[in-house]
């Protein structure tokens, strides 16, 4: 027998044997070439056709030490293992269960292998080597996962502001691929936000123990990681106070069946100024003896005693609004009887007390006050210098205007509530703008039935004697209107109509000035002005809005609307003026009259 290495080299002699077959034990793979003689004494034949062959290949042992990664990679699965002798290239299997059918997902020449898989399911994995003797047996199985990529932060994130007297309700947009979110909570925007809980979906529950603004922000959570903050939002609990609106402390919330004996303002000889509002039966007397007294809003109790002297027994609710930060108190005195002690909460409308004499001191009746803050001290009940100073967190304020511009505060809050019942009487020229009226009665633009008394305006007049008015001066005018007019005085004019320091809560996101208005000018010439103070009257922002013409075919009177600045004004008492002047024309127009003057924050 002869063997090359191609068809057509050189055929070197390998061995003989008597008869077929011959074994040629190679050491490779390699191809080679044969060819035979036939040899007897005579000698050797010529040399047989030639063929080629090879040598087979045995399959290859199994790979050992297959491995699949747990969540290293986020875009994929990575299987390792230790290599096979002789293999030429690996193929690799894979299951959703350890003892599941492993199907062939593809081949390498070598370590690793790289499963790009669309979620984060948990695999199996198998391998086998090969070569040109077949397949090796199944390597041992090994379980991956695919890494988690960290969820996008959520969105629209949302603290409730007042709306439960528990608790601040977070709030916000799902992201998705999201196993849990994480809740972070500071006590000013850009302060350290700290870690308070987790929850599996919006919403998130934050009860906390007082009424104090908190600003939070939110993380959402995955095997990958957590997200990027959410945005920020401040939230506040109510703590009990006045988020579903006030009623009056008497009767059907109508006050029908009581009137108002002696209003806020009103001035008693020896006294002073009241400071509240005496609510008595229409029986007059002790008639209302023993009627029940009502909470005017939600709140807590802050004081409930029997205080002796004038006042007998007491009760001072707190009722907060807005940012929480922003009190207002009810007090109820004179009481027969009280229902509810210091500490507790209590609901809009429900009965605390019942009206008394003060142990026959007084004909029955309630004494009631609305001020600004939550002190828990009874106060003098009169004030002998008028106006007491700025309207702010530390004064009383006319309860019944309160309340009747607040039943409903889901639109904003009335700080400052002004029906005008003064009036500036300058047909002498004496210049005397502190003369005032009683309430007449009649309703002229149905929603005066409030006004009386005495108000915190002042008049300047910058040309001529003032010539505001505040009282109604025509058959067609609202009870208590400041008027401005100028028939008769050929004077330039420049008056103002100034209101009295007004303090504005912080935490406030929007305020407004809301009026009604009848203005018959010479047009072009006779200006109405609307300006603001963001100081204190230190300096004014002027022409907020600003009428010249005559609008009294507009239903005679029109309803304005004028936005301040929030930013300017929050935490900061402020000046509204209503400002006239003319260029001195004896036009007799009939000239500018305001009325219902408010200020809504929100």
């Amino acid at each position: 027998v002869y063997r090359a290495t191609s068809q057509y080299g050189n055929y070197g002699y390998i061995g003989q044997v008597s008869s077929s077959p011959y074994n040629d034990y190679v050491g490779d793979t390699s191809t080679y070439w044969y060819k035979a003689k036939a040899h007897n004494d005579g000698g050797d034949s010529g040399y047989s056709n030639a063929d080629s062959g090879y040598k087979g290949t045995v399959p290859p042992d199994p790979p050992t030490n297959l491995q699949a990664s747990d969540g290293t990679y986020t875009d994929r699965i990575r299987i390792t293992w230790t290599a096979s002798s002789g293999t030429d290239y690996y193929k690799v299997y894979r299951a959703t269960s350890q003892y599941g059918t492993y199907g062939y997902i593809g081949q390498v020449s070598s370590s690793p292998y790289n499963d790009y898989v669309g979620d984060t399911s948990t695999y199996w994995y198998k391998a086998k080597a090969h070569n040109d003797g077949g397949d090796s047996g199944y390597s041992n199985a090994d379980s991956g996962y695919k890494g988690t990529v960290p969820p996008n932060p959520p969105t629209n994130l949302q603290a409730s502001d007042g709306t439960y007297t528990d608790k601040i309700r977070i709030t916000w947009t799902a992201s998705s691929g999201t196993d849990y979110y994480k809740v972070y909570r500071a006590t000013s925007q850009y302060g350290s936000y700290g870690y308070i809980g987790q929850v599996s979906s919006s919403p998130y529950n934050d009860y906390v123990g007082d009424t104090n603004t908190y600003w939070y922000k939110a993380k959402a959570h995955n095997d990958g990681g957590d997200s990027g903050y959410s945005n920020a939002d401040s939230g506040y609990k109510n703590g009990g106070g006045g988020g579903n609106g006030f009623r009056f402390p008497v009767g059907d919330d109508d006050t029908s069946d009581y009137y108002d004996a002696q209003r806020f303002q009103n001035y008693y000889s020896g006294y002073g100024y009241h400071l509240g509002n005496d609510w008595n039966g229409d029986g007059g007397g002790n008639s209302d003896y023993g009627d029940p007294v009502y909470a005017v809003a939600d709140g807590q109790v802050i004081a409930s005693s029997n205080l002796g002297g004038g006042w007998g027994n007491v009760i001072i609710i707190k009722h907060s609004l807005l940012s929480g930060t922003f009190y207002v108190s009810s007090m109820y005195s004179h009481l027969k009887d009280r229902y509810v002690s210091t500490g507790e909460t209590v609901d809009k409308g429900e009965t605390i007390g019942t009206i008394g004499n003060n142990n026959g001191m007084y004909y029955a009746h309630l004494h009631f006050e609305m001020r600004w803050g939550s002190s828990t001290q009874a106060g003098p009940g009169y004030y002998h210098i008028w106006p007491p100073g700025k309207l702010g967190p530390q004064y009383q304020m006319d309860g019944t205007d309160f309340i009747a511009n607040n039943s409903d505060v889901s639109g904003g809050v009335a700080i400052f509530h002004e029906r005008v019942n003064l009036y500036s009487n300058d047909s002498d020229d004496t210049n005397d703008p502190w003369w005032y009226g009683d309430f007449d009665g009649t309703d002229y633009d149905g929603n005066d039935n409030a006004e009386y008394s005495r108000r915190f305006w002042q008049m300047f007049d910058y040309g001529g004697p003032s010539h505001w008015w505040r009282d109604n001066t025509g058959s067609g005018d609202p009870a208590g209107c400041i008027n401005h007019g100028d028939p008769y005085y050929g004077d330039n004019e420049l008056d103002t109509a100034e209101s009295m320091s007004i303090w504005v809560p912080s935490g406030i996101s929007s305020i407004a000035l809301k009026f009604t208005e009848r203005y018959e000018t010479e047009t072009g010439y006779d200006y109405c002005h609307v300006d603001v103070s963001y100081d204190d009257g230190g300096y004014w922002t002027n022409d907020l809005a600003q009428y010249s013409g005559d609008n009294s075919a507009d239903d005679y009177w029109t309803s304005r609307t004028v936005n301040l600045s929030p930013g300017s004004a929050a935490g900061k008492y402020i000046k509204i003026r209503f400002r006239f002047t003319s260029n001195g024309s004896n036009s007799g127009y009939y000239g500018w009259q305001v009325d219902n003057i408010r200020i809504i924050v929100n």
